[in-house]
């Protein structure tokens, strides 16, 4: 089944495809419109972006990515697994990410600062929010088997949350470590964050 693993910035997706890639039975890649990935899909077109799922059984795609390329959910995945994250805690990973250039945690910063301070803003927040709803109100999804993911139960039930991705893939469900540590590398400081 050609499987879409489909979310925004910060829902899981890498952590998901790392961890469906230490199954026997699945190829995952990484999120090939991304220009800081070693496997894209020049020029975009939906022939080249067929020819991947001769290669991979899942492949990965953000969110404002197949709204600017309506034929890839319709045309060509057969099935969708749909990930998404509460907007606050979604908000703080993505702007942890933009200040300390740490955007995949399997890749240590070589020189990481003893501590980073990150301060709240209420009226970027608002504008991110903004900008994320539309994005998701603009999604057109077509009529396809879908595995809705949430981020919170990737995080507090992960081996409960990898078995319905395999049940949904249909592969012989396997106990599958996180591919990655989570944990930052070093010390942050949120300042005026909302609890």
């Amino acid at each position: 089944m050609k499987t879409i693993l489909l979310g925004d910035c910060r829902t899981g997706s890498y952590l998901i495809s790392l961890t469906l890639n230490q199954h026997p039975d699945v190829c995952c890649s990484q999120e090939v419109f991304s220009p800081y990935n070693d496997r894209q899909v020049p020029p975009f077109t939906q022939q080249s972006f067929a020819e991947l799922f001769d290669e991979f059984d899942v492949v990965m795609v953000q969110r404002y990515q197949a709204i600017e390329r309506p034929w890839l959910l319709g045309r060509v995945a057969d099935q969708i697994i749909s990930l998404s994250r509460q907007l606050l805690p979604q908000y703080r990973s993505w702007r942890t990410a933009m200040e300390t250039g740490h955007w995949r945690q399997d890749h240590p910063l070589p020189d990481a600062p003893e501590s980073i301070r990150i301060q709240f803003n209420q009226d970027d927040f608002n504008r991110w929010c903004r900008e994320t709803n539309r994005l998701r109100r603009q999604m057109q999804y077509p009529k396809l088997p879908t595995l809705p993911v949430r981020y919170e139960d990737l995080h507090d039930q992960f081996s409960q949350t990898m078995q319905s991705i395999m049940t949904f893939l249909e592969l012989d469900p396997i106990e599958l470590p996180p591919a990655i540590n989570p944990t930052p590398k070093f010390p942050i400081d949120y300042v005026g964050w909302p609890v």
